[in-house]
């Protein structure tokens, strides 16, 4: 048998098909219980997610102090003048740094914050 066209109507009914429809004929579909969508709140993963961006933004801040400290202990005083500025200005970036993400994460910020 090939695999060609039918070339006559007798052939054409006895493949399942019809010059009208070329398609095969597909089963309805089954019906399937309701379920619960997969993406639905869930309380106790909000929070939790909650709780791990805040325990985040409160490290960056303690990350990002420690290691200047560590570095004008190791280099004694010789460069206070120039730690002592430098440890101001990462910590405050570090600050609002942890402030914008923890905005962003809770859902605090809101398009309106965004435009003019």
């Amino acid at each position: 048998m090939s695999t060609s066209a039918p070339k006559t109507p007798a052939d054409s009914t006895l493949a399942g098909t019809t010059a009208a429809n070329t398609h095969p004929v597909m089963p309805p579909p089954v019906a399937r219980a309701a379920r619960k969508p997969s993406n639905t709140a869930n309380p106790l993963q909000q929070r939790l997610g909650e709780l791990l961006v805040i325990v985040l933004c409160l490290s960056l801040p303690l990350a990002a102090g420690i290691i200047p400290i560590r570095l004008m202990i190791a280099s004694g005083t010789a460069y206070l003048w120039l730690w002592i500025p430098l440890f101001i200005f990462i910590e405050i970036i570090a600050c609002l740094c942890a402030f914008g993400i923890f905005r962003e994460a809770t859902g605090w910020a809101s398009a309106s914050d965004y435009q003019r």
